[in-house]
C-alpha cells in the first residue's frame, strides 16, 4: 500500500480516502482522476461541438510551434502546388495518380 504524506489531510468517505488533489497521483489514485477528466472532455465535445474544439486545437498547435518550431531539413524541401480550374480541366479531377505527382515534383 502506498504511503500517504502526513500533511495530506486524509478524509474517509464510504471507505475511500479523499486526499488533496496534488496527492492523488502520488498515492496511486490517479486513475479515477484520469477517467473523470476523460468523461468531462467527452461531455464538452458533445455539448460544445467540433467548431469549439477546432479553435482550441489551433491555439494549442500554435503554442507548440512557437515553443518548439519545426526544423527545416534541406534534404526535404517543401513544395506547394497550386491546383486551379485550368489544371483540373487539363489533367483531370483530383486525386491524380502518383506518377503525375512525381512528374510535378
Amino acid at each position: 500500500m502506498p504511503s500517504v504524506p502526513a500533511d495530506a489531510e486524509v478524509v474517509h468517505i464510504g471507505g475511500r480516502s479523499l486526499l488533496r488533489p496534488h496527492t492523488w497521483f502520488a498515492s496511486g489514485q490517479g486513475r479515477p482522476v484520469a477517467v473523470l477528466v476523460t468523461v468531462v472532455l467527452v461531455v464538452f465535445q458533445v455539448w460544445l461541438g467540433e467548431l469549439y474544439w477546432e479553435r482550441v486545437r489551433n491555439v494549442v498547435f500554435d503554442a507548440y510551434q512557437r515553443a518548439w518550431p519545426r526544423r527545416v531539413d534541406e534534404r526535404f524541401p517543401i513544395i506547394i502546388i497550386d491546383i486551379d480550374e485550368a489544371s483540373l480541366t487539363a489533367l483531370g479531377l483530383w486525386p491524380w495518380p502518383r506518377t503525375r505527382l512525381a512528374r510535378l515534383v
